[in-house]
């Protein structure tokens, strides 16, 4: 029997939240029934391709609802759906042969409009969903394939039905559950008198905000108005004036990113969140210990976004990275403060150089099918998150383009 073979939720469009019934989940992903709808939407131009979008099917992996929300579920189905947006860059076909090496991907193929990948993973502990998903999310990360966003860590999350050919997709019915789970973490937070000598409330509170966001958050396309809301709260929680908050925050309107939409955004959550005004004011201080009890101060702002990490543990990584990515950088796992030097002197490169029309074999796992698109895509994310671990991959992916085509000029 299939680890696919289990009762989701099926519902006639992404409105309807009621209308569900119960279908088998690998007799969905086998069936033909959606083939020509598929086909159809990924033939049509882009505007018309997110029309057609909306009005097909989709389906609930995680489990089986009543209704599609949580309070709605009926059963968990132990399985978890993982979308891989920076597949885009590469050659599906190859990428997914080569997903079929990890014993704990039991569905890989591609999405609707047929432009990137997901995945189907069973979960070992399905009671403890939401922090196996948050260990799968760094597994792919590890591996250099992050999730374009984590959408699928609440388990009522719908997906709309696809359709794929032997080639575009592939099945592991005996898929091993992923079993790792974050270590979890003991905080104690006490009142002290310890004085320092920095300035209680910074010079500039608000840019003060927007640098402790930037550690976790970011200001790109897709997640603007996501950053602003978290930017917002924590001035709030701050105790930063609404004028002053709305005045740093209307700095980051853009062409499709209005004023008006910040003002609405800076007034709701100074209005329905009044109660959280000053909660966290910059006087405050703490201090911070790990689950053995070793103590360190923390500055206030790193307490409430960079918690104590603990010692590595010991567990065995079952998930065996696919490597997509070779540089000078991972003989040295130091992270980097910034990458401003090397994006610059990318930027100048491919710039002055013809890119070729055909593709372009980074290594034996990876091949770029358009060439512009992965260097403006890559240099945005390098900007948009310089000196961020977890981002370095894609500028290993850029110089080891330039790498592949500094040897074809030569």
């Amino acid at each position: 029997m299939s680890v696919l073979n289990k009762k989701v939720s099926y519902f006639p469009g992404i409105t309807a939240t009621a209308q569900g019934v119960g279908v088998d989940l690998l007799t969905l992903l086998q069936s033909n029934k959606h083939k020509e709808a598929i086909l159809r939407l990924r033939e049509s131009n882009e505007d018309e391709q997110k029309r057609l979008k909306e009005k097909l099917p989709c389906y609930t992996v995680a489990g089986f609802f009543s209704r599609r929300c949580e309070e709605g579920l009926i059963q968990l189905t132990g399985l978890a759906a993982v979308d891989l947006d920076s597949a885009q860059d590469y050659d599906a076909v190859h990428l997914i042969n080569e997903l079929k090496k990890i014993d704990c991907i039991a569905y890989a193929g591609l999405s609707c409009r047929g432009k990137r990948l997901f995945c189907i993973v069973p979960f070992k502990y399905p009671d403890k969903y939401e922090r196996q998903y948050e260990r799968l999310k760094k597994s792919f990360i590890d591996m250099g394939l992050p999730m374009g966003d984590d959408c699928h860590k609440r388990i009522s999350q719908p997906r709309f039905v696809s359709w794929n050919g032997d080639a575009t997709q592939f099945f592991n019915h005996d898929a091993k559950p992923y079993h790792l789970v974050p270590v979890e973490k003991t905080y104690y937070n006490f009142k002290t008198t310890i004085q320092s000598t920095s300035p209680a409330v910074p010079v500039n509170a608000f840019e003060w905000c927007v640098n402790q966001q930037n550690k976790h958050y970011s200001f790109c396309q897709g997640a603007r108005h996501e950053y602003i809301v978290h930017l917002v709260r924590y001035c709030n929680i701050k105790g930063l004036s609404k004028d002053e908050t709305l005045k740093g925050c209307l700095q980051f309107i853009e062409a499709d990113f209005s004023e008006g939409e910040i003002e609405k955004i800076v007034r709701h959550i100074y209005t329905k969140q009044a109660d959280s005004h000053a909660k966290s004011p910059f006087s405050q201080r703490a201090r911070s210990f790990d689950s053995k009890a070793v103590q360190e101060q923390r500055e206030e702002e790193q307490q409430l976004f960079d918690p104590v990490r603990p010692k590595k543990s010991k567990e065995k990584e079952d998930l065996r990275p696919v490597k997509l990515r070779t540089s000078a950088t991972e003989s040295n796992p130091v992270e980097r403060e910034g990458w401003d030097q090397d994006t610059a002197e990318l930027e100048n490169f491919f710039a002055s150089t013809d890119l070729p029309a055909t593709p372009v074999r980074l290594n034996q796992y990876s091949t770029v099918t358009n060439i512009a698109s992965f260097i403006h895509s890559h240099l945005e994310t390098v900007k948009v998150n310089n000196g961020k671990g977890t981002f370095l991959p894609y500028l290993n992916r850029l110089q080891e383009l330039k790498q592949v085509l500094t040897k074809n000029l030569n």
